[in-house]
């Protein structure tokens, strides 16, 4: 990394505006897209070495003012899933397992994302259907998460996918993941790919 890329990394940002210009400008210039913070909450990814970055200022000036009455919280999943209401649409997206093969876990975020918080989250998407609201998650393909989640009147649907960011080229390529909902439509269109 040089020195330039150095320095931006550990400016601290003062403001909200300074906050998005940088999270904006680390995103298209570190490696592979990647978002990661090491264990104080620092940003942690190496720079990209891209030869050319370009910034679409008026895609970024319409999301800006398609978000300027929107709500952003940061909290634990729990706390925010709280306000969910009838007819709310909830996407959730937790850290997926890394796994070995189907039987066994090689590694699970275990400080950051653990089977008990799968299992916390389980619980919330009951709560979710219990207001009349909907859900989609996407998680990883594995027995555990499938034991998990699967709801008896909700589909579960197994699907393969491009991954194109990660740290190590092992990482990227195809990979498979549930996507879990009780949105009657999709149900209906995919019943017969659902397990």
């Amino acid at each position: 990394m040089s020195q330039p890329e150095l320095l931006i990394e550990a400016l601290e940002p003062i403001d909200q505006i300074e906050r998005a210009a940088r999270f904006i400008y680390l995103n298209h210039t570190s490696f592979n897209g990647l978002y990661r913070v090491n264990r104080n909450g620092k940003y942690n990814v190496p720079y990209g070495k891209r030869k050319a970055v370009g910034y679409n200022y008026d895609i970024i000036t319409a999301a800006s003012n398609r978000l300027s009455n929107a709500l952003i919280y940061s909290s634990d999943f729990e706390k925010a899933l709280e306000n969910v209401a009838p007819n709310d649409l909830v996407y959730l997206d937790p850290p997926y397992v890394v796994a070995k093969d189907n039987n066994c876990f090689i590694q699970y975020n275990k400080n950051l994302f653990a089977l008990a918080d799968q299992e916390r989250l389980s619980r919330c998407i009951d709560r979710i259907k219990s207001v009349g609201a909907f859900y989609i998650l996407s998680n990883a393909k594995h027995d555990t998460i499938f034991e998990i989640f699967k709801k008896n009147e909700d589909a579960a649907i197994a699907l393969t996918r491009t991954s194109l960011i990660g740290g190590k080229n092992a990482y990227r390529g195809k990979t498979e993941e549930y996507l879990f909902t009780n949105i009657p439509k999709v149900k209906d269109i995919l019943k017969s790919d659902t397990l």
